[in-house]
């Protein structure tokens, strides 16, 4: 699951379960031109086996990344 920002304001909520996989939740923001900004909650998720549960990037000079990180859960393989 990803949330990115290009060309204006994304939001996002996530609640799921993630297994068995390299990646399970990501915001990031391009470009340096323009304000880019992702809203982002990852609230009451499992991540099982997940490599890189959350991962959140800010690029260039205006990006902007709001998160909301609660009551997830991370279990080993």
């Amino acid at each position: 699951m990803s949330a990115s920002a290009a060309d204006s304001l994304v939001s996002a909520t996530a609640e799921n379960w993630f297994e068995q996989r390299p990646h399970g939740i990501e915001a990031r923001t391009y470009y340096d031109t323009l304000t880019h900004a992702v809203e982002i909650t990852i609230r009451n998720n499992i991540f099982v086996g997940v490599d890189k549960p959350v991962s959140i990037s800010e690029a260039g000079l205006v990006g902007k990344i709001t998160a909301t990180i609660e009551d997830n859960t991370r279990c080993g393989r």
